[in-house]
């Protein structure tokens, strides 16, 4: 009976990355990007736990903005990963901002309950239930599609977005 579970766990794992996905997917049009004086990082890293606001808070002005929360060691991620850059050059109106959640044990230290409050509250509030996570905001900072625990819109919307403006076989991503 277990090995049973597991045979249809990788049947739908297997079904989930290697077909094609929603027909209905229609590739944002491009923005026109308004500029400060300032450089804009087109990719940027940071760790889960030293972001204190919620992921929408990371939505751009006139860009859409992809947050990606992953794992060093998960594989969908890398592949993914490869994808970035030849999408950035054809969208220059995309930004990316790569959550790194840390895989080897955390150390806080916590001085009071109302900050191992606050901390639990924070943790729940992303609502990441795995990796690859992936939450896409608009140029209105609205969001677009995202993961939840229940599905992987977010990630499935990004792939299909890369493959359709880069060429890239969504089955590689």
């Amino acid at each position: 009976m277990k090995n049973l579970v597991w045979f249809i766990i990788g049947g739908a794992l297997f079904y989930y990355l290697y077909t094609e996905g929603n027909s209905n997917f229609a590739v944002p049009q491009h923005t026109q990007v308004q500029r400060s004086g300032q450089a804009i990082n087109r990719v940027d890293f940071m760790v889960l736990f030293d972001q204190k606001q919620p992921f929408s808070s990371l939505a751009a002005d006139y860009y859409y903005t992809v947050v990606e929360v992953y794992l060093d060691s998960c594989a969908i991620c890398k592949r993914l990963e490869k994808g970035f850059n030849p999408f950035l050059e054809q969208r220059q109106d995309v930004l990316i901002k790569r959550v790194h959640f840390p895989e080897s044990g955390m150390n806080f230290s916590i001085n009071s309950q109302q900050e191992a409050d606050e901390l639990q509250s924070r943790i729940e509030s992303y609502q990441v239930c795995g990796t690859p996570h992936v939450e896409i905001y608009g140029p209105d900072q609205q969001l677009v599609s995202a993961d939840n625990c229940g599905s992987k819109q977010g990630t499935d919307f990004l792939r299909q977005w890369i493959s359709a403006e880069t060429g890239i076989s969504r089955r590689s991503l």
